[in-house]
C-alpha cells in the first residue's frame, strides 16, 4: 500500500475540531487537488478543494466549522502561516471512514 501525504494542522482548536467533529474547513497558500491524507493522532481523511479565497469576508459562512470562535481569529492565524502576496485556498477535510489505519 502506498504511503498516504501527511497534512499537518499544528493549531490545538483545529486539530480538535477535526478529531470531535469529523471534519474541519482549513485555509491553505497552496493548492491542491482532491485525494486522502494523514492526520496525526486523527489517521487517514479526504481533502477537498473547495474555493480560492480573496479576502476574509468569503470565509464567514466556514468560520463556524474552523475550530476558530470567529473568522477575525481565524484570518490572523492564516496571515501568521502564509503571506501576504500568496493565493490562499479554502479546503474542507473530514476523517475518513474505518479510523487510523497502519
Amino acid at each position: 500500500m502506498m504511503a498516504l501525504r501527511g497534512m499537518k494542522f499544528s493549531v490545538p482548536c483545529v486539530h480538535s475540531y477535526l478529531a470531535t467533529a469529523g471534519y474541519v474547513y482549513t485555509v491553505r497558500g497552496y493548492k491542491l487537488q482532491e485525494c486522502k491524507v494523514y492526520v496525526d493522532d486523527i489517521g487517514p481523511c479526504y481533502r477537498q478543494p473547495v474555493m480560492a479565497v480573496d479576502n476574509k469576508g468569503q470565509l464567514g459562512a466556514y468560520a463556524p466549522f474552523s475550530g476558530f470562535n470567529n473568522v477575525d481569529d481565524w484570518w490572523k492565524q492564516i496571515r501568521r502561516f502564509v503571506r501576504d502576496d500568496r493565493q490562499l485556498w479554502l479546503y474542507k477535510v473530514e476523517k475518513a471512514e474505518g479510523g487510523h489505519e497502519e
